[in-house]
């Protein structure tokens, strides 16, 4: 026999059920989210702050891409693929058209990506801070030194690669 002092309520599906087929206004979508706001809360608060992370509040997030200034495309496009859950990313000259605390903002994403990342780029902060292998394609071959960027300069072993790659 259950009795007051000793009921509990274990899962209030029935009640939440009972509770959103009273609620007519709302749309079929709005019933859903409204449904699994544990999943949904923690998405959106996620999402807000990846954009806010990569420089869109407020007004800014809700820009037309049409509208969008050339650095503010590259950030839009860095945040989706952040989402997309990537394990690699491949990227290009990927400070370009960025301002300085874009730059910064990226580079510390870079840092803390644990997948693997292959990217060309001429910015040499970026490099030192985020790489710790550098392959130099060059006409005869691949250097290859798992070493910082400065330390790849630095090296007498891979100087002497590079000149070796050069001649061949």
């Amino acid at each position: 026999m259950c009795t007051p002092q000793n009921a509990s309520i274990k899962n209030s599906a029935v009640l939440k059920a009972i509770w959103q087929s009273t609620d007519i206004d709302r749309t079929a979508l709005a019933k859903f989210m409204h449904s699994h706001l544990n999943f949904f809360v923690p998405l959106y608060q996620n999402f807000c702050s990846l954009m806010g992370r990569m420089l869109f509040s407020g007004e800014e997030a809700l820009k037309p891409a049409r509208v969008l200034s050339g650095g503010e495309k590259v950030r839009c496009m860095l945040a989706r693929t952040m989402l997309s859950g990537a394990n690699v990313l491949i990227l290009d000259e990927p400070t370009n058209h960025l301002d300085l605390e874009s730059i910064t903002a990226l580079n510390k994403g870079m840092i803390e990506f644990t997948g693997s990342m292959l990217f060309a780029t001429q910015d040499h902060e970026c490099i030192q801070t985020v790489a710790n292998r550098i392959m130099e394609i060059l006409p005869g071959g691949l250097v290859d030194r798992r070493e910082s960027y400065d330390d790849y300069i630095e090296s007498e072993i891979a100087a002497q690669q590079r000149a070796a790659l050069m001649q061949a």
